[in-house]
């Protein structure tokens, strides 16, 4: 009879074990489907240099529209110019352009290198919860098994208790019929 009830247990406890397994299970797949898409994501915008390409744009742009006022001004107001001047102020546009593009794509690199740097960070801490909730979990399933082992050295000790009880009081019966 012992034995039914060790193998009883034994079945309760792998289905414990089982239903866990199945709970990790739906979280690794949960990871798998809904999470390392995004994380492939990110470590693809890793290489992204939008923000640069989008302040060099702006700049030509600005540099244009500066010019664009420039004659407007000089249509609407009547200002003359030499062309010594023209070409001064032309010259001036150029290096204050290249200035200012300069300028604009070097912050654009800085925002652009701390933006990066922020999501590998991103991405190294939630790896790091990943893998410490896998630890965890497995830290868990030890327990588990632990429990059982536990579990099944009480009970081998119980039987073994109880059948020496068994067995003494067998004796003693015996000795006192005789």
């Amino acid at each position: 009879m012992g034995g039914s009830t060790k193998v009883k247990k034994d079945r309760n406890i792998t289905e414990a074990e089982k239903m866990v397994a199945n709970e990790y299970r739906k979280d690794i797949d949960d990871f798998v489907s809904n999470v390392m898409p995004l994380v492939q994501q990110q470590i693809g915008s890793l290489d992204d240099n939008s923000i640069v390409r989008s302040a060099i744009r702006d700049t030509q742009g600005n540099a244009e529209m500066a010019e664009g006022m420039q004659k407007r001004n000089t249509a609407r107001y009547g200002l003359g110019m030499s062309p010594a001047q023209r070409k001064a102020l032309a010259k001036q546009r150029k290096q204050d352009a290249a200035a200012n593009t300069a300028g604009a794509q070097n912050n654009a690199r800085l925002v652009q290198k701390d933006r990066n740097e922020n999501v590998a960070l991103g991405l190294a801490s939630m790896g790091n919860n990943y893998r410490q909730q896998g630890m965890d979990d497995m830290m868990n399933a030890v327990g588990i098994g632990s429990n059982r082992a536990m579990a099944n050295a009480q009970s081998a000790s119980a039987a073994r208790q109880q059948n020496l009880g068994t067995a003494a009081s067998l004796a003693t019966m015996a000795f006192m019929a005789f």
